[in-house]
């Protein structure tokens, strides 16, 4: 044997272990398989939708963990509304979005006056600040508006279309007249009958809520439309005719419009409304009632009177 191959042979009974003495417990082996936990874990982190959590959301989470983190803070809570409130106040402020002219269109200049009383704008201001459906709703409280359409221009004005609701009749409550329209929302007071006199008058309580009815019944009494001075509404629950000549008409609480025809027939044939009657009691349509007048009571009992005289 070489040289070389003695050496070798040293190295390798060298790397050899020794046998262990008769009191050591021989060394056990390494097991190279991975345990249990380590198993499972490796079979975990294999998973999709584990390894999906580990790459896109662990950055997002630590952020948002930081961010609530830094919310907590007092002072960090202050600095970022502070920076919000400037970054907002350099937006408001510019000039493209200034409203400095409120231009109103549409209704009477009565109503456009009361419109640009309600709002009391402090113009400038800006668009941003507007609050439009605020604005549309606090003016169509106003009496006398139907509907308000507002909206900023690119002018810097601020224009409000304005629909006036049409008055349809006059409603007497309480020593006031007041304009209502055919809905019977009060749109202003009027301070006389004469300011409008083409326009129906009703008289009583919840005579507003009724006033469609009152006005088709004003339509069909055209034919004595003359002679009559207004309706006025009894109880809340049906109508009575007041007529020039001081004479009343009682309509029924159900189909007033067939009594009122019933009416009007009587006068062209009979000619009902000139003769000395003060009240005209058609709410039964059976058994329609006349109140004469005092005049005509007294030439009735002369009458009456008369007739026994010359019986006896």
């Amino acid at each position: 044997m070489s040289a070389l191959g003695r050496a070798l042979s040293r190295r390798l009974r060298r790397l050899k272990p020794e046998p262990p003495g008769p009191f050591e417990t021989p060394r056990r082996r390494r097991d190279p398989s991975p345990s249990r936990w380590r198993y499972r874990l490796d079979r975990l982190g294999r998973r999709g939708y584990v390894r999906f959590a580990l790459r896109r959301l662990t950055a997002p989470a630590g952020f948002a963990l930081a961010a609530f983190w830094a919310w907590q803070s007092p002072t960090v809570h202050e600095i970022a509304l502070d920076l919000a409130a400037r970054a907002r106040a350099a937006v408001v402020e510019r000039p493209e979005f200034a409203v400095s002219r409120l231009d109103i269109h549409g209704g009477s200049p009565d109503l456009q006056a009361r419109v640009e009383s309600r709002l009391d704008l402090a113009l400038p201001v800006s668009s941003l600040d507007l609050d439009l459906a605020a604005l549309k709703g606090e003016v169509e409280t106003i009496p006398g508006v139907a509907r308000a359409e507002p909206k900023v221009m690119p002018d810097g004005a601020l224009r409000i279309e304005l629909a006036q609701r049409a008055p349809a009749a006059l409603w007497r409550w309480e020593g006031q007249l007041h304009l209502l329209d055919a809905d019977g929302v009060v749109i202003g007071p009027v301070a006389a009958r004469a300011a409008r006199p083409n326009l129906p008058l009703i008289v009583g309580e919840g005579a507003d809520r009724a006033v469609a009815q009152g006005l088709a019944l004003w339509d069909l009494a055209q034919p004595i439309n003359d002679r009559l001075r207004g309706l006025v509404r009894v109880g809340e629950r049906r109508w009575s005719l007041a007529l020039s000549s001081g004479m009343v008409v009682h309509l029924p609480e159900k189909a007033p419009e067939a009594a009122l025809r019933r009416l009007l027939h009587l006068e062209r044939d009979e000619q009902l409304l000139d003769r000395e009657v003060s009240v005209i009691d058609l709410r039964d349509p059976e058994r329609p009632t006349l109140r004469l007048t005092p005049r005509a009571v007294d030439v009735l009992e002369g009458a009456r009177e008369l007739l026994e005289g010359q019986k006896a």
